[in-house]
């Protein structure tokens, strides 16, 4: 969809924007309102006479950006946000207020050289993901602003504050302007730089290690902040980079034990990187929505788990039966891979347990078909032994005799191998699935009790394993041998299974983004308790039967056409994905959105087909299936797939110091050494990957270093002080 100018542009899915913000003439960013009422923000670019929907290469234009030329001498305050641009902009008149577009993922794609030379004030919103955003933005500052310094909003603020919001209680624009360096302080004492030059090759006195001079730390101290360097020390030329901590105001209590550390990265608690959006249960067809929500009820798990898993139980089900093509010569199995993910005891083995209850019984209801074809099997194998065993005979007497040779009976040609109808299959091994598939070519659900043991199979085994390269096809329902024993053809399989972070992240921890772009991946937070119900007790009937047709739909495979609606959505799905600036293996998983939208739209006409119970089955995917699967690919599996991804992305460094973090909690520990973290916390493998954890910590707010103790004539001892926001009310180990 494309118009002669951004205010003329419709979104397919969202519809007219609210409102636009201009970048330049060739990129702006619209404002649009999703169905669950959160506002989203997307960008669109201009080519030529037209405007379309889709994100330019990086690196990615500021926003107010023309103002820096204008206004060369001004601070620059960098707010996150356009809407908290334009307010800083009218309350902080003498400066120059930009953002940068994509929010904290873009920070790695905005274009920063126009802040070349320039004193530069980062606010973030108030909390862990802002501060990570500007903490980032800083490091990609060094060498390019002449100064960098950050405001900590104080956290007895509201969550997430940012300019753009009303003011906390108490609050004023005075109190704002007082917290922004270089604004007029009390007493007359300014902060501005061409008064307190403190950078190494412009002022003679300054220290030679970059530390704030004298001058700008009474100015500091005029208004009662701290500042803090940066940990590591910025190169010649460089100017540091420095984060003033601003203390409560009067009127608000105060909330942090000690006002000079900084706003800490609280996402490294959690196992997550970052809020991820919850399941939106209602792109299901209606009463599947229902059954998930009362089936999360009646477990008290978060419907993620049980939506997924019913997902993958109907994908299951279909197999490669059934297939959707966009065009001729471009088929999507109905297969899916989903992995829920999630610490111990948080409710993924019983969500996915509600939906395999319902194919188990299913697959128990084959058990008379399956005795019954034992049978027919036994009586075909007898009658093949003795078939074989006369034509021996007459073979025999034919050689002796020098006759004319028997032909050997087709029944010994083709000799009978029983295999049952199965719907699930926990065993992961080649042979064992291979085996199973003889029954039911069209596929199967693997749902092991291991899966992180069925990972290291696909992902943890080279590039030329056998067993790897099987698994690959299935995931594309694929035929061809592999060199196993019984040199099994491949078949079909969809795979459903739950995982802790940790070992999911020792298991796609190689350098190898295939099998992980393979995967879908839901890891709901940590939100409020759900209110017990009494679950989809009503339901599990009309469900199970409608899973029943699933089953019994006949093999012959057959491909569904996209409708001219669905045709028209997909491609603007397409043309909406952008992976250009993405991580390898972000870009491996993006990539792979429009196969996975087509499977999910095919997935979907068939549960809401067997719902309804009415009338033959589809023939082709309508607009409707394929608007509610890009929608779940943008809302929620893309938001999930970043956050695992990005997570096992950064070489298990994240986890690890999550695990220093939580060592430290649970001793109570104020103070720390590298030996503590290689050692004790075993969360490194060495000293110099000690060092690397330590740093990290440092600048996710977490440590900071103090003086080094010298004990004997050795080297002195470094040791590092613990934020004490780690430790508030929490019990320590003796």
């Amino acid at each position: 969809m494309s118009a002669r100018d951004f205010e003329a542009l419709t979104h397919s899915h969202y519809g007219k924007p609210l409102r636009w913000w201009r970048y330049g003439d060739d990129f702006a960013v619209a404002s649009v309102v999703a169905r669950t009422g959160r506002l989203l923000a997307l960008p669109a670019v201009r080519n030529g006479a037209h405007c379309y929907w889709g994100e330019p290469a990086p690196p990615l234009p500021l926003y107010r950006a023309a103002t820096l030329e204008l206004r060369a001498q001004a601070p620059v305050l960098v707010v996150q946000g356009e809407s908290a641009a334009d307010a800083a902009a009218g309350l902080f008149t003498d400066h120059v207020c930009i953002t940068w577009a994509g929010g904290g993922n873009g920070v790695a794609k905005a274009d920063v050289m126009p802040l070349h030379g320039r004193d530069v004030i980062l606010w973030p919103d108030n909390d862990g993901a802002g501060a990570t955003a500007m903490a980032r933005l800083a490091t990609r500052l060094r060498g390019v602003a002449r100064t960098v310094v950050q405001v900590a909003v104080p956290q007895a603020w509201p969550a997430s504050w940012n300019i753009a919001r009303p003011l906390p209680a108490g609050i004023t624009a005075e109190t704002l302007r007082a917290m922004l360096p270089g604004m007029e302080l009390h007493g007359g004492t300014s902060l501005r730089r061409e008064d307190h030059d403190c950078h190494p090759e412009r002022s003679e006195g300054s220290p030679a290690n970059g530390a704030p001079c004298v001058s700008r730390r009474r100015s500091l101290a005029a208004l009662g902040m701290t500042m803090k360097m940066c940990d590591h020390p910025a190169p010649t030329g460089e100017a540091p980079v420095t984060q003033p901590v601003q203390p409560e105001p009067p009127s608000v209590p105060p909330s942090a034990p000690d006002g000079a550390w900084p706003a800490p990265d609280r996402s490294l608690l959690d196992d997550r990187q970052g809020d991820v959006p919850a399941f939106p249960v209602e792109l299901l067809p209606g009463f599947w929505a229902s059954w998930c929500d009362g089936a999360a009820r009646g477990h008290g798990v978060p419907v993620d788990y049980v939506a997924m898993a019913l997902l993958s139980a109907a994908a299951g089900l279909i197999g490669a039966a059934r297939c959707v093509g966009p065009v001729p010569g471009w088929t999507e199995p109905c297969l899916l891979w989903t992995v829920l993910v999630g610490p111990s005891a948080c409710g993924k083995t019983a969500g996915m347990d509600a939906a395999l209850h319902l194919v188990r019984a299913l697959d128990r209801e084959l058990e008379p078909a399956n005795a019954d074809l034992l049978g027919r099997h036994t009586v075909a194998q007898e009658e093949a032994r003795w078939a074989a065993f006369w034509w021996r005979k007459m073979m025999r007497r034919a050689v002796i005799t020098n006759r004319e040779r028997p032909p050997m009976p087709a029944a010994v040609l083709q000799a009978p191998v029983f295999a049952p109808r199965r719907l699930v299959l926990e065993g992961a091994a080649v042979d064992t699935v291979a085996g199973a598939l003889r029954g039911n070519p069209r596929g199967l659900l693997l749902a092991p009790d291991g899966l992180a043991a069925w990972l290291d199979t696909v992902a943890g085994a080279g590039k030329a394993d056998p067993a790897r390269a099987w698994w690959l096809k299935a995931w594309s329902a694929g035929g061809g041998p592999v060199r196993r024993a019984g040199d099994q053809a491949c078949g079909a399989a969809s795979v459903l299974g739950a995982i802790e972070p940790d070992a999911l992240a020792a298991a796609l921890a190689g350098d190898d983004d295939s099998v992980g772009a393979r995967l879908l991946f839901a890891q709901p937070g940590r939100g409020p308790v759900a209110v017990l119900g009494e679950g989809a007790a009503a339901l599990a009937a009309p469900a199970q039967a409608a899973l029943r047709l699933l089953r019994d739909i006949p093999d012959t495979p057959r491909t569904l056409a996209l409708s001219a609606g669905a045709q028209a959505a997909f491609e603007g799905f397409r043309k909406m994905l952008d992976i250009d600036g993405l991580e390898d293996a972000e870009a491996a998983w993006c990539s792979r959105g429009p196969s996975l939208v087509l499977r999910l739209a095919g997935i979907w006409t068939f549960l809401d087909w067997a719902a309804q119970a009415t009338g033959n089955e589809p023939r082709a995917v309508g607009a409707p299936a394929l608007t509610a699967a890009s929608d779940l690919w943008l809302r929620y599996l893309w938001p999930h797939a970043r956050s695992v991804l990005g997570t096992i992305g950064t070489g298990g460094r994240r986890r690890r110091m999550r695990k220093v973090l939580l060592w430290i909690r649970r001793r109570g520990l104020a103070e720390i050494g590298r030996e503590d973290v290689w050692r004790h916390a075993r969360a490194a493998r060495n000293a110099p990957d000690a060092d690397l954890l330590l740093d990290g910590l440092v600048a996710a707010g977490w440590l900071r270093p103090v003086d080094a103790i010298r004990a004997g004539r050795g080297r002195p001892r470094l040791r590092w002080q613990v934020n004490p926001g780690l430790l508030d009310g929490v019990t320590h180990e003796a």
